[in-house]
């Protein structure tokens, strides 16, 4: 199954879905389980406090 072209196209699909993913994500492991403690990205302001927050209408149009 390795060599199969099922295999390669998977491996294909989920290479290019990946291109545009980066950041850190800190975790902590304790008693079997992880936890997510932190996550950070120099370009996406995805998990920018200010560009994220639903505490202002900026950058939504006006009706």
């Amino acid at each position: 199954m390795y060599f199969s072209p099922e295999r390669e196209f998977l491996e294909n699909s989920i290479t290019f879905a990946q291109k545009r993913v980066e950041g850190k994500v800190h975790i902590t492991a304790c008693k079997g389980n992880a936890y997510v403690i932190g996550r950070s990205s120099e370009i996406s302001n995805l998990y920018s406090e200010v560009e994220a927050s639903m505490d202002t209408l900026e950058g939504f149009p006006a009706r």
